[in-house]
């Protein structure tokens, strides 16, 4: 009889510990416990943030543009906007591609321009009014594409405002199509367009304000010649702008 007393006192505590462990157990089943802050199963959103748009990378400048057809007899005369993105930044260079916008006028000696814009601000609509001036006007528009090496001021948005960038440039070459015009053999002016490499360049000036003022010269070489009486034709352009943002 002492033998089998001797086992049950010995066993008895091994069965109360695991009939505990095995209420702890089913516990954690029943009452699991509260997910940390830092666990990745409470956070999955955390492994993907969330994108935005950014507005630092885009620049538009917008002012006035003028050119010619080898200066024969051909003057060009426009309002134009520029809106440039910028591919790769570095701390005080980028690589931009721009899209240019220009619309004007057309003339023998550019002349047209601003008595047309004037006309079309404050004068009252007129019925079967010529506004070719006797076929001596012709339309004006460019849209040049184009990548852009910018250094110094304008190049980074980030640093536009620093008083150390009072001065940069860009330089670069794309393609464009071009509207505009001729004087022909009767002195008349005659529509034309065509598509164009482009190389443009030019300098930045930041004021005492903090804005920037572009002033760039670019030269389109057509790729169909002669362009009317205009052999091996030139397209010079030069345009003052200034830069925003948005």
């Amino acid at each position: 009889m002492q033998a089998p007393i001797l086992a049950f006192l010995v066993l008895l505590p091994c069965c109360a510990l695991a009939q505990k462990q095995t209420a702890d157990t089913l516990d954690l089943y029943s009452n699991p416990p509260p997910k940390r802050d830092n666990d990745t199963v409470a956070r999955p959103a955390a492994s993907f943030p969330p994108k935005h748009h950014d507005n630092g990378r885009w620049n538009i400048s917008g002012g006035i543009s003028g050119g010619s057809l080898n200066f024969q007899q051909n003057g060009n005369v426009g309002l134009t906007a520029q809106f440039s993105y910028n591919l790769i930044q570095g701390k005080r260079s980028s690589l931009s591609i721009n899209q240019g916008l220009t619309f004007g006028s057309e003339d023998e000696y550019g002349v047209s321009f601003f008595p047309l814009f004037a006309l079309a601000l404050f004068a009252s609509p007129v019925p079967n009014v010529d506004l070719s001036d006797g076929h001596r006007i012709t339309a004006y528009a460019d849209f040049p594409l184009v990548l852009h090496y910018n250094f110094g001021a304008g190049a980074v948005r980030s640093t536009e405002r620093s008083s150390r960038e009072n001065v940069g440039f860009y330089i670069g070459g794309g393609f464009t199509h071009t509207f505009t015009g001729y004087t022909n053999t009767f002195t008349l002016a005659a529509q034309t367009d065509y598509w164009a490499w482009v190389a443009d360049g030019g300098i930045r000036l930041r004021g005492a304000g903090g804005g920037i003022t572009c002033i760039g010269l670019s030269v389109e070489q057509p790729l169909r010649t002669p362009i009317g009486p205009i052999h091996n034709p030139l397209f010079f352009k030069i345009t003052l702008t200034g830069m925003g943002k948005f």
